[in-house]
């Protein structure tokens, strides 16, 4: 399972040796240098005067970074390490000679840089880069000849981003797994969507931490705990399997004070784990489920208690695979008891299966007392 944060505090190794305390109680496994960028035709941190790159391609940045990343991935058993490439960063790379874009790639390999992830994205505006565009092809090739790994972090243009994962077999390469976004301009993305149409590449799903900026796309820890959890049970009813989750992105969690890394990495892993029949998880806890028909055209509304434990989540899961079942209102009503309202809008009966995830191993839900059904 992938379990995976983009850091922009990752160079140089000043940076890395600063937060490394924040990283003390993580168990990320996967760590993706994001800010790599394009400068004066070479690749820059963040911006200058962070030159890691010239324009020839030769390094000419810190010294010492390359072996204190590895050092510090490696006391922190992180086994994955990308290097996430923006559009300017790309085409930076794809303006080099060719021996330029080559020397690139190689340092990283050398330098035990896992991979590179392709953060190319475009939504009309100047300097732009869609996943088939030339300059991206170029540098995935070189990445491919170095024997560099590829992932990618999509939000929109799943049919392009299916071209490039077809540029990459067809180049002998392999994409190991898909970044998708489900933040900002990934908000509303449902990761079970792309595993259906990449039935073959892992989607890993990601989202921000709560009020860590304005965007969309934020939870705390518990309600990434029921968001992964749905996602998790939709791919398992459809004999689809998610690749784990990663966090957007380390220097938010710097100014968050209530919820630490480690609360949102745990909800990830306990999401991808739990199945659906009363199955104990690691950290001791329950995920329980009971099962309701509602009719045609009905919004069904009820009520049912939770026995022998406390609740921390809840969600439900359509075992009919309709897409119209609306569960506006599906909450946690006190410590023991949820309080739902679902719509059914197809034409005939739906099964659905509510679960609740709880604090004790022991717990289970009791029988469903109805408030009645409201035809719709």
């Amino acid at each position: 399972m992938i379990i995976a944060m983009y850091t922009r505090s990752g160079y140089p190794s000043s940076n890395v040796k600063k937060y490394e305390t924040d990283y003390s109680q993580t168990n990320i496994n996967t760590l993706i240098l994001s800010g790599p960028n394009g400068y004066n035709g070479g690749i820059v941190y963040n911006d200058s005067p962070y030159e890691m790159f010239n324009a020839q391609g030769s390094y000419v940045g810190d010294s010492t970074w390359a072996s204190t990343l590895i050092e510090f991935a490696s006391s922190k058993n992180i086994t994955n390490i990308y290097f996430s490439l923006s559009n300017s960063a790309i085409s930076a790379l794809a303006n080099m000679t060719p021996n330029g874009l080559e020397s690139v790639m190689n340092w990283l390999k050398h330098n035990k840089i896992s991979g590179i992830d392709m953060d190319c994205e475009y939504w009309g505006q100047p300097g732009g880069l869609k996943p088939t565009s030339p300059d991206v092809e170029t540098v995935t090739l070189a990445a491919i000849a170095a024997g560099l790994k590829l992932t990618a972090a999509p939000y929109n243009l799943m049919d392009e981003w299916k071209q490039w994962c077809q540029y990459v077999s067809s180049k002998s390469g392999n994409v190991e797994w898909l970044n998708l976004q489900c933040y900002v301009g990934g908000y509303g993305n449902n990761p079970v969507e792309w595993a259906e149409q990449f039935p073959n590449i892992p989607i890993v799903p990601g989202i921000e931490p709560i009020n860590s900026s304005t965007d969309t796309g934020q939870y705390t820890p518990q309600e990434a705990l029921t968001l992964f959890t749905n996602w998790h049970h939709d791919a398992i009813s459809k004999s689809l399997t998610l690749g784990g989750g990663f966090l957007w992105y380390f220097g938010f969690f710097l100014s968050l004070k209530n919820y630490t890394i480690t609360d949102y990495t745990e909800a990830i892993i306990k999401a991808n784990t739990v199945t659906m029949a009363n199955i104990v998880t690691e950290a001791n806890t329950v995920i329980t489920s009971t099962k309701v028909t509602i009719k045609a055209n009905t919004s069904f509304y009820g009520n049912f208690p939770v026995t022998g434990g406390n609740l921390l989540s809840v969600g439900f899961q359509n075992m009919g695979f309709r897409t119209k079942i609306y569960p506006t209102q599906l909450m946690i009503d006190s410590a023991t008891n949820v309080f739902f309202q679902i719509d059914n809008l197809n034409s005939d009966a739906v099964d659905i299966y509510i679960w609740g995830i709880a604090d004790n191993p022991n717990a289970k839900f009791g029988s469903i007392s109805s408030s009645g059904t409201i035809p719709m």
